[in-house]
């Protein structure tokens, strides 16, 4: 048997791309040019070559450090896409129509994008109380503002929360700027403690969104399931309540995924 660096490498330029797309999307986070090169054993000028070309079309994107690359936005709406038949949204579909009919109010299932820091809607669920407006699926929304967002934040170690706090813009919806950092922060100290997030407003007119984090087994933010809710309809003291089930539910969801990624193994 042949050993790894002695097996044939891709020589087609489709091949390679592919291949080269394959390795971003196993890394962690960004990766050096000179490490990806001799990882693939590609000579650095068809490395750079084949990454602007890859970021020409979104797939890839620079990172932090010089000359170094990350998987980009494109790439993980397609993702996003794919996921929405598929795994995730599959293990999901059930616990959200459970969730929608106990609690009576629409549904939602967004994914984190830690390279981006930011999340995307990838599935909804009806519910017997209609909506005034309809959500947008798999476009790529701020952390920062809404419920399904907050909830995700809350998870985050202080470095990431304070650098997306600083790169945030105005809310989508009113054009307010967050509120200075220390009262921001002790609003995801209270989101973390409590299991869940609640916003008004924030994302969509007219809308109270409620959101509780899906994490792995080690407490890292998978997405978040939410509930929507016209404000003229919600009933503040129906909170505890709508809070409650959404952290039972998204954590029966996280021990699903986990359980799911074991049996892949």
């Amino acid at each position: 048997m042949l050993q790894e660096s002695a097996r044939e490498r891709p020589t087609g330029t489709v091949a390679r791309t592919s291949e080269l797309i394959r390795y971003l999307a196993e890394q962690d986070g960004e990766v050096a040019v000179t490490t990806l090169a001799r990882d693939l054993a590609l000579p650095p000028s068809t490395a750079h070559r084949l990454l602007h070309l890859l970021m020409d079309q979104g797939f890839v994107e620079r990172g932090k450090r010089f000359q170094s690359y990350r998987v980009g936005g494109e790439l993980y709406r397609l993702g996003c896409l794919v996921s929405r038949k598929l795994g995730f949204t599959e293990l999901a579909d059930p616990i959200m129509r459970g969730l929608s009919a106990e609690s009576g109010e629409f549904s939602m299932l967004t994914l984190y994008l830690p390279s981006e820091h930011k999340l995307t809607l990838v599935h909804t669920v009806a519910a017997p109380n209609p909506l005034t407006y309809r959500p947008e699926l798999f476009s790529q929304l701020s952390i920062a503002w809404g419920a399904s967002g907050r909830a995700i934040l809350a998870t985050l170690c202080e470095n990431e929360i304070r650098a997306i706090y600083l790169k945030t813009g105005p809310s989508p919806v009113t054009g307010a700027e967050l509120p200075p950092y220390p009262e921001f922060r002790e609003e995801l100290r209270l989101i973390a403690a409590r299991g869940y997030a609640r916003t008004n407003a924030q994302r969509m007119a007219g809308a109270v969104g409620l959101a509780s984090p899906v994490c792995d087994s080690a407490g890292k933010p998978v997405g978040s399931l939410c509930l929507t809710i016209p404000e003229f309809r919600f009933d503040p003291s129906r909170e505890p309540e709508l809070g409650a089930i959404l952290r039972e539910r998204a954590a029966a969801l996280s021990h699903a995924n986990d359980s799911a990624r074991m049996r892949a193994y």
